[in-house]
């Protein structure tokens, strides 16, 4: 259902977007083109929405589109999932023996239940719609039949003169009633034309006009169309623009429907048919009718257009050819522009930057070391991204013509040029996004090729002395000229968080320079001179203070290359981000490697990225683990880094299933983590996740100690149910498509967790983990969203946002944080912020006073 209603949603968007051009330049042309063209291009409104993914064009509108940056795989990224199964049992070194954490990636269940929610209302209303349409139907025929007579004869005497003058055949049946006052044709299959007993006091020739422009409807199918508009209506029932796109289409409908008949009337007919339309309007009395009829009269507020155009008809009759080639050529171009997809796109990324390339150049796809990673924006905007490393080379009808490579650069040194080259030029380049130097070159092959030719090269070497690399674009003179170099060094550009990659692959080299067998004093040096500018000084000090927190290299072989990064994420409104990956360990036998779980914390520090704090996912493991339960439980509490809060962490899990193949142990779950902490007295689960079903594989050794291999849980959104159908066996459909009714199971699970925590510390509290309410500070909107808002008092982030109190544990000592309110003694609203110990004695406190919008401090105290 996720998905049916996140395709409708999509479709919805890209619709709005064509509904809105169309009116665009329905204003803009106005009465440039006939009533017919105006009618006509809304056909490209309703093509959009039944069909809404089309060719691939150059010339696509959506081409237009702002280009959306989505994360992808990271630099020296290996298959995870693929080597699972044969690659050694991951290191334990940082904790013998214990489960080493993965933690793939960082999620709430609450998006995934957000979309079900809205899937299941967006059909509810749906269907709501669609019942509701169907019976009024029923019973507006119902009343037709019942009060509906046959017309008498001198009709059907008029309606064959019409049909006539029409050049139709069909078979109409006329019923005189006295459900509608109006006009109007109803039924497709059988259609009969509905009067009301007024009309039969207007003369042969009104009724006349009224029989020819029900038959005009009839005769441009006016009623399928408006069937099919009530169909895509009630799909789209929760978007606005639909519902104002389809009143002006019904509108045009009707100014059609004139246009039709203004064009068979003579000239001396076309006032009296004017007239007509203003007698019928005197009758518009009508209740409102639930579902859409096809009539004369379709709204009031169109009246005045149409009776303008009536005037205006013989202008568009002198000039029809005109009208008819420029709404044929407006109709053509708005169809290539809104009904086709863009151009798929291809982004190149180079180390930490991305690159552009001419259009009619290709990357050469078989240079090691790329990684080619493909993304779909709005089902319509396919992205490929390519990522190298090393180097990336280009090639212009399979002939190379140039490239770009990551080279080593020490400051105050010599270029690092190509062998057997002369420099015949070289200069520097300003305006790019570092120090460039452009340089000439002549190349001529070794001698021993016996190769005497000579080719020349231009190369732009974009320096980054702070990393030692510099980015050598090179191309052949012969293909490619100076600027055109120029203009690919100037699309440089870093990727989304690279100086949070850069700091954290930065800390990954230097890790194998840190000896930890060397002696504590030496450790000390290493670690200050390898990680000083990659991590915080309070880090950095913890580190030198005991050097065996620290990370580095415990034996010689195998040694730790590098940190190759999984997954970033952005904590709350702060600069600061949590980095889940792999340590790698590699030897000198190609390809042998060793992965440890790592989850970094990174923060801006006075305009500085720095680490400042490092798991290796060994806090929650004490003891060796050999039994399965056990296992599983450890391995949900490594989630506790996505989450950030909370003092306590806490677990349920019901296991649905077991596999288990040549040490390799799969266990299906329904899994639920929870960290519990203190508000307002109440012990409750402050952050974690639903009910999620989970797939956790281990490898077990001859030991029998449990090992995390992988933690997987299914995709978010509209791929949610396809991927659960991906990871568990069809005979676990039903179960953890239905995992929320396991939760409240699992919620007892975790409160009994901390209950035995709060045992454990000696202290006495209520356990719940449901939510506890809070009463909000009752302050100008302004002022509570700059007290609160995270930005303008970063200082108070840690306090509640309620009047209430919060509990911390900071670096072994328990603090109460304390918002309250109250008034200043000149009336105005007064919110304090007090942080104490658990004895009461003062840490911290500030008053501010509520002038208006404006918090002023007006009291502080930081001992």
């Amino acid at each position: 259902m996720e998905k049916i209603f996140y395709t409708v949603f999509l479709i919805s968007i890209q619709a709005s977007i064509v509904g809105l051009f169309i009116v665009l330049v329905k204003r803009i042309l106005n009465n440039k083109i006939s009533p017919e063209w105006h009618y006509a291009l809304w056909v490209v409104l309703i093509l959009k929405l039944i069909l809404p993914f089309g060719p691939e064009s150059a010339l696509s509108f959506f081409n237009l589109m702002p280009q959306v940056e989505q994360s992808v795989d990271f630099l020296h990224y290996q298959s995870y999932q693929e080597n699972i199964y044969n690659r050694p049992v991951i290191n334990d070194r940082f904790e013998k023996d214990n489960i080493s954490i993965v933690d793939e990636s960082t999620r709430l269940s609450d998006s995934k239940n957000e979309v079900k929610i809205l899937a299941y209302i967006w059909i509810t209303v749906a269907m709501i719609f669609f019942t509701f349409i169907i019976l009024s139907s029923f019973v507006f025929h119902k009343k037709i039949k019942r009060r509906g007579k046959s017309a008498p004869d001198s009709l059907y005497s008029i309606l064959e003169k019409c049909k006539e003058r029409m050049y139709m055949k069909n078979n109409i049946k006329i019923v005189v009633q006295d459900v509608i006052k109006v006009p109007a044709i109803f039924g497709i299959f059988k259609p009969y034309i509905l009067i009301s007993p007024e009309i039969l006091k207007l003369n042969e020739e009104e009724i006349s006009y009224i029989f020819i422009h029900e038959l005009a409807h009839l005769k441009r199918k006016d009623l399928l169309v408006n069937y099919l508009l009530l169909v895509l209506q009630i799909l789209h029932w929760f978007n606005p623009f639909i519902w104002y796109f389809f009143k002006k289409i019904r509108q045009d409908m009707e100014v059609a429907a004139d246009w039709k008949v203004l064009d068979i009337l003579e000239n001396n007919e076309r006032k009296k048919y004017g007239r007509t339309l203003i007698t019928v309007l005197e009758g518009l009395n009508t209740p409102h009718i639930s579902f859409k009829l096809v009539g004369m009269m379709d709204d009031k507020s169109n009246i005045e257009r149409r009776i303008e155009m009536i005037k205006i008809m013989d202008i568009f009759k002198n000039r029809k050819r005109f009208f008819v080639i420029t709404g044929l050529i407006v109709f053509i171009i708005l169809t290539v522009f809104l009904l086709t997809n863009p151009t798929s796109k291809t982004l190149l990324q180079i180390g930490y930057y991305t690159i552009e390339i001419p259009t009619d150049w290709k990357v050469k796809t078989d240079t090691p070391g790329l990684i080619t990673e493909k993304n779909t924006i709005l089902k319509i905007i396919t992205t490929t991204r390519i990522i190298s490393s090393g180097e990336l080379v280009f090639e212009k009808d399979n002939v190379p013509v140039g490239g770009v490579q990551i080279i080593g650069y020490e400051p105050n040194q010599l270029l690092f040029l190509p062998n057997h080259s002369e420099v015949k030029s070289k200069k520097e380049i300003e305006g790019l996004i570092t120090k460039a130097v452009l340089v000439n070159l002549d190349i001529t092959p070794p001698a021993a090729t016996g190769d005497n030719s000579i080719k020349n090269e231009n190369h732009i070497y974009l320096i980054f002395e702070e990393d030692g690399i510099a980015y050598d674009i090179y191309a052949d003179a012969k293909y490619v000229n100076e600027s055109q170099l120029i203009k690919i060094a100037k699309s440089f550009k870093p990727v989304p968080d690279y100086e949070v990659k850069k700091v954290v692959e930065g800390f990954g080299k230097r890790l194998k320079n840190v000896d930890k067998l060397a002696p504590k004093e030496g450790c000390r040096e290493l670690i200050k001179e390898n990680y000083s500018q990659y991590v915080s000084q309070d880090l950095l000090a913890e580190w030198i203070r005991d050097p065996s927190k620290a990370p580095g290299k415990y034996v010689s072989s195998p040694w730790p290359d590098r940190i190759d990064i999984k997954d970033i994420t952005k904590i709350g409104r702060q600069a600061k981000f949590l980095v889940t990956g792999d340590i790698v360990e590699i030897t000198s036998v190609p390809g042998e490697e060793w992965r440890t779980g790592v989850t970094l914390t990174v923060e801006k520090l006075e305009g500085k990225w720095l680490i400042t704090g490092i798991d290796f996912g060994s806090q929650l493991q004490t003891q060796k683990i050999e039994n399965l339960d056990e296992a599983v439980s450890y391995a949900i509490k490594s989630r506790r880094l996505a989450y950030n809060e909370g003092e306590a962490a806490t677990e349920g899990h019901i296991i649905l299933d077991v596999e288990e193949k040549d040490g390799i142990i799969k266990v299906y779950t329904i899994a639920s983590f929870g960290a519990f902490g203190f508000e307002n007295g109440i012990f409750t689960k402050i952050s974690g996740s639903g009910a999620i079903p989970t797939v956790i594989t281990f490898s077990k050794n001859e030991k029998g100690v449990y090992s995390l291999l992988e933690y997987k849980e299914p995709m978010d959104g509209a791929f949610y149910i396809d991927s659960l159908k991906k990871m568990f066996p069809e005979k676990l459909y039903d179960k953890v498509i239905s995992a929320d009714k396991y939760y409240p199971e699992l919620a007892k699970q975790q409160e009994a967790q901390a209950a035995e925590y709060l045992k454990n510390i000696g202290r006495t509290a209520k356990v719940s983990a449901a939510y506890v309410e809070k009463k909000l500070v009752n302050i100008n909107v302004e002022a509570s969203n700059k007290l609160f808002g995270g930005t303008e008092f970063p200082f108070l982030n840690d306090y509640p946002w309620w009047i209430g109190t919060r509990e911390r544990i900071e670096n072994g000592i328990r603090y109460i944080y304390e918002t309250s309110q109250s008034k200043t003694n000149d009336g105005y609203d007064l919110v304090i912020f007090r942080k104490t110990k658990e004895d009461g004695t003062i840490v911290e406190e500030y008053r501010y006073k509520i002038v208006d919008s404006e918090p002023q401090l007006i009291y502080k105290n930081t001992k």
